[in-house]
Formats: C-alpha cells, sequence, structure tokens
C-alpha cells in the first residue's frame, strides 16, 4: 500500500474535526493488518473508491463516542440521527482526502453505515488494511484504509461524473 494514498485520509481526518467537531484529534501508530475484523460495539462508516486508485476507507467509532460526534453535527441534539452523522463525516473525510488524489482521477460512493457483519461485505474483499487510531475529546476512533494505485485508471477517462 502507497503512504502518498493513506496520508491525505489522516490529514483530512484532522480538517474534518477541526471544523465540523471543533475540536483537534491526534493520530496514532497506524497498523497494518492483513484483515479488517468486525469489532463488537462499533460503527463502521464504509466509504468504497475507484477509478485511479481502488478500495476503500471505513471510520470505526466506538457505540459510546458515536451519540456524542452524533449530537455534536447535529447542534447539539442528542437524537441526532447517528447513522446519518457517521456516514457524512466518513463522506467529508474522504472528500477532503480526494483532492489530494486528484493524479487518481477517483470515484466515491455514498458511505454505507454498518452495525453487523453482514453490512461488511466489501470489507471481507479488501487486503490488506492500514489502522491508524485517532484520539480526541468525543473519544477514541479509527480510520482503516485499503487502496491499491492503478496508474492505468489515472489517466483513463472515466465514465460518468467523477466525485
Amino acid at each position: 500500500m502507497d503512504v502518498q494514498l493513506i496520508n491525505p485520509f489522516v490529514c483530512a481526518a484532522g480538517q474534518v474535526f477541526k471544523t465540523m467537531l471543533g475540536c483537534q484529534v491526534t493520530p496514532g501508530k497506524a497498523e497494518a493488518v492483513a484483515r479488517l475484523e468486525h469489532r463488537r460495539g462499533t460503527v463502521d462508516a464504509i466509504v468504497a473508491m475507484e477509478g485511479g486508485a481502488t478500495g476503500a476507507l471505513v471510520l470505526r467509532v466506538s457505540s459510546r463516542v458515536v451519540q456524542p460526534v452524533a449530537a455534536a453535527l447535529d447542534g447539539g441534539d442528542p437524537e441526532g440521527n447517528v447513522e446519518d452523522a457517521i456516514g457524512e463525516l466518513a463522506s467529508m473525510i474522504t472528500g477532503v482526502a480526494k483532492k489530494s488524489l486528484k493524479t487518481h482521477l477517483v470515484r466515491i460512493s455514498v458511505p454505507t453505515v454498518a452495525r453487523d457483519p453482514s453490512e461488511r461485505a466489501i470489507i471481507a474483499r479488501l487486503r490488506p488494511w492500514l489502522v491508524v487510531p485517532f484520539s480526541c475529546p468525543f473519544g477514541p476512533f479509527a480510520l482503516a484504509v485499503s487502496f491499491r494505485a492503478d496508474p492505468a485508471a489515472s489517466h483513463r477517462p472515466t465514465a460518468g461524473p467523477a466525485d
């Protein structure tokens, strides 16, 4: 996995949390794992990417951190929609990172928010993963990224509009 495909997501997480949630995040030490296993008590927002880089980003947030993050994004409403909030965060992180990947002509999917193993099919197909833990005032979360650059696709026109 090319580090140039990973660093934009780490930087983007910091930018999005600062802008949208008004807090600083601190990335921990990245860990390479062969498979991204389901963890009980987490909510995963999955964003697939294709084109010049193919793979996915997973924003993994523990169940106890999800609600305060969703409430903060929803103007303090404690009943804010958790799935929408986490999916939107993942989408924003991917969108910000995509600006640094523009030479790869990447298209991003709408996030899928998964709470159980059956909703995580794309995760099972990809490997290896780079998992970056973060800490922030809301609690810990992680970004997991599995991408491969496809230099040939970087220079081909893509069908449909690129995100």
